[in-house]
């Protein structure tokens, strides 16, 4: 056993190492999973105290991220009185050569849970959507250097792209205790509203050292599908919801997980969520441009000297564009959801004080995102728990998260965030996130039970 931690550890620091990172990771709620019915879609092994535990229907969980690794407002903006400005030639010291802006939002639709001393099940539907932004640092570096800065050089722009997963759920989730060992799945139909989908893009600029001559190339496919006009609105507007009651896009996922008894004290605990594809058929639009161009620049006076000087210009901008057409077809196609994974230990301190430490790493089309937090939880009662964690993601230190739940009579309320620095200064942090909801509670589980004692 010791050996299997081991490389568990190992298996964790290496993803942790080896990649950037950029997105959430409810390293606050992963704290306080023994108390909060949600924290079940970390983890499908996690198993709460509460013998009946209700999710309102929209109330039961919400949860919002926003996160940007490019910058914070204070490395590009100052401020002259109360108007601040946007400092435009720092950004190509401050990017690196791939950033990220991400934003992660999730509805809980409705869950009902039920524990046992040796099971738990639930039924559960939430609403999902998860959008990435990746932003090459040579595309800000040309806009504001000037391609006359990067004479001899290749600026390679193909890390640019977008990818969205908006999709709604609805699955059972089975946990089961087997002595120290504690295993759970939740199978999942998943119904698709919108995408987009980056498969490839190949874009550079060359620029020659001693003719200033510049050689672009492109080759880029971008899949969509659920939008219904050129806006590419999302939401769940009438035409969405028609659409899911449709099933045309449908899909299916599963989430994965286990804990581990390994002493009374010390627990370890593993999963995989969202593994599944969706099939993409509705309002299915791709598009793809390739080409190649040389512009060795335009000369003024053969320009001038035609007899209608407006319509050669419009030519030449014409002959360019049409080097970069724009194509456009429909065809359905399939895409992953953006997995995650989770490994994590707790150490019960004291009989109601828990430290412990969590990875996670998110895989979606374009790469993967790793982050670790460490943290502390304290239970105070059968209504009142709250956790402080610190935690790495989005190419930021500058992580503080908070967690609450609070309770009286039946009723539960959670608040957690895994970043509330942002409300005391939002200029230096990259990262705003929280995740809140309110539950029904009936009975209760003693925690030892859980634990198989």
């Amino acid at each position: 056993m010791n050996k299997f931690v081991f490389s568990c550890v190992a298996f964790c620091a290496t993803i942790f190492i080896s990649r950037d990172v950029k997105a959430q990771s409810n390293f606050a709620m992963y704290a306080l999973h023994e108390r909060i019915g949600t924290a079940s879609t970390l983890n499908p092994a996690f198993r709460q105290t509460n013998k009946v535990q209700i999710g309102l229907p929209v109330l039961s969980a919400y949860q919002f991220g926003l996160g940007n690794s490019g910058f914070t407002l204070d490395q590009v903006t100052h401020f002259n009185g109360d108007t601040m400005f946007f400092d435009v030639d720092r950004l190509p010291d401050v990017l690196r050569d791939r950033n990220f802006m991400n934003i992660d939002q999730s509805i809980g639709l409705l869950s009902v849970c039920i524990n046992r001393p040796t099971y738990s099940a639930e039924l559960f539907a939430n609403l999902t959507t998860n959008f990435v932004f990746e932003y090459p640092g040579d595309l800000f570096r040309l806009a504001i250097e000037g391609n006359a800065a990067h004479l001899g050089e290749t600026l390679a722009f193909g890390s640019i792209g977008f990818d969205l997963n908006n999709y709604a759920e609805a699955g059972v989730r089975y946990a089961r205790q087997l002595g120290k060992l504690t295993v759970g799945v939740a199978p999942k139909l998943v119904v698709g509203l919108q995408n987009i989908s980056t498969v490839h893009n190949d874009i550079s600029l060359h620029t020659a050292e001693t003719t200033f001559d510049l050689e672009g190339n492109m080759d880029v496919l971008v899949q969509t599908a659920g939008f219904f006009d050129s806006t590419f609105a999302t939401g769940l507007g009438e035409n969405a919801l028609r659409e899911m009651a449709a099933f045309r896009n449908l899909g299916w996922g599963v989430d994965l997980g286990a804990t581990y008894r390994y002493s009374d004290a010390l627990t370890f605990s593993m999963s995989m969520t969202d593994i599944g594809r969706v099939r993409w058929k509705s309002m299915v639009r791709s598009f793809t441009s390739q080409g190649q161009y040389q512009f060795s620049g335009v000369d003024l006076f053969e320009l001038v000297e035609q007899s209608d000087t407006l319509n050669g210009f419009d030519a030449y901008i014409d002959s360019l564009g049409s080097m970069f057409e724009l194509k456009e077809f429909s065809q359905p196609y399939s895409t992953w959801l953006p997995a995650r994974f989770y490994a994590g230990a707790s150490y019960r301190v004291l009989k109601n004080t828990h430290a412990g430490v969590t990875f996670s790493s998110q895989w979606n089309t374009r790469r993967m995102s790793p982050s670790f937090g460490i943290g502390v939880t304290q239970y105070v009662g059968r209504k009142l728990a709250a956790s402080v964690t610190y935690s790495y993601f989005n190419r930021d230190w500058f992580n503080v998260g908070v967690g609450l739940l609070a309770g009286a009579g039946p009723f539960e309320l959670f608040v957690t965030s895994d970043n509330i620095l942002g409300l005391v200064n939002y200029r230096k942090v990259r990262n705003a996130h929280v995740h809140a909801g309110i539950q029904l509670a009936f009975g209760r589980l003693k925690r030892d039970a859980l634990r198989g004692e």
